[in-house]
């Protein structure tokens, strides 16, 4: 399964917000060379972690339950 980071077919709305996360997770990866490369075993997992929510929520493939109705 080939996956994509691009966001050339984005809305600038979506474009901008996963932007702006990887220019905040930049920032924090530099804060954590910064007090100690130990840090960035937490930084990196928690940034890819953030990327695959951001895209699959992009995509629409975030599975969420149907909401049930009172009767059923």
């Amino acid at each position: 399964m080939a996956v994509s980071i691009s966001i050339e077919g984005e809305t600038p709305a979506n474009r901008g917000m996963l932007g702006l996360g990887h220019a905040l997770f930049a920032t924090i990866h530099a804060a954590a060379l910064y007090f100690g490369a130990q840090y960035l075993l937490i930084t990196i997992p928690v940034h890819l972690i953030y990327t695959a929510v951001a895209l699959a929520q992009q995509d629409g493939d975030v599975r969420r339950p149907a909401k049930r109705e009172a009767g059923d």
